[in-house]
């Protein structure tokens, strides 16, 4: 378990990995022993709470978990398990593993995760934070493209692509999908928002819906409770699609053309 050392006198934090055994704090070196004793309530003689990391809080520590990529932050993360509809009994396809940070916030949603990352070394380091983050037995992480996925001959409920250049793998992994699965991209730019909205159009997707998270800390101090005057700005767009085989017209519907 990793643990979190909250000084509530000094508004500082510390981590204590599972592979550690303490951290160095204001009030001398506090060993994993001694932590672990008093996990919820403060460490005697110190303004020390202790308490399990949550993932949270492990976003915010690049030093204990080193992210090779920008990771995707807890507004983003909620906002996709919500609306991809990822659940316990839920299989997911994630594309562009990355730092692993948002594999392991899958993992403890979804009832299986695959995960691909074609660049090794962002793999190596995934494989290290999914070790740390994931929930125990609930991934396979692939070093290797994730067009390969289609070998597996495995249907998933949703995917999750977070990759440069989207739409070039749309084609070849969209149906892997099962009847009425759902789509998640995330995209840095306006223009490739429109781009992946077309291509989903063209493969059938229904539902089709983008969105950005906005979100603004606020500073809690009694009196003077006000906006937080600098944070993260914009982190990224999300867009979403139901995969329906077939079309309209063949169900049967013909297009509305108005009063005859």
């Amino acid at each position: 378990m990793h643990l979190i050392l909250i000084d509530v006198k000094r508004g500082r934090k510390r981590v204590i990995r599972e592979d550690e055994d303490g951290t160095n704090t204001s009030y001398g070196r506090i060993s994993r022993e001694l932590a672990e004793k008093y996990v919820g309530s403060y460490i005697p003689n110190t303004f020390l709470a202790v308490s399990p990391l949550s993932l949270r809080e492990a976003a915010y520590q690049p030093k204990k978990f080193r992210y090779a990529t920008q990771i995707i932050y807890p507004e983003d993360r909620g906002t996709i398990i919500t609306f991809a509809d990822i659940r316990p009994n839920k299989v997911v396809l994630e594309a562009g593993t990355g730092s692993g940070f948002l594999a392991s916030y899958i993992t403890r949603h979804a009832g299986f995760l695959y995960t691909y990352e074609v660049r090794e070394e962002h793999y190596k380091r995934a494989v290290k934070n999914l070790r740390a983050l994931a929930r125990p037995g609930s991934r396979k992480a692939f070093n290797a493209d994730v067009r390969e996925f289609k070998s597996l001959n495995v249907s998933v409920d949703a995917i999750v692509l977070d990759m440069p250049s989207p739409r070039e793998v749309l084609e070849h992994i969209h149906e892997t999908l099962k009847p009425g699965g759902r789509i998640c991209v995330l995209v840095p730019t306006y223009n490739q928002v429109e781009k992946v909205y077309l291509k989903l159009l063209e493969l059938g997707f229904i539902d089709i819906f983008a969105r950005e998270s906005i979100v603004r800390d606020l500073s809690l101090k009694p009196g003077a409770i006000r906006p937080v005057h600098r944070g993260i700005t914009f982190r990224i767009f999300t867009i979403f699609g139901r995969r329906i085989y077939g079309s309209s017209s063949r169900a049967g519907f013909e297009d509305d053309k108005g009063d005859k």
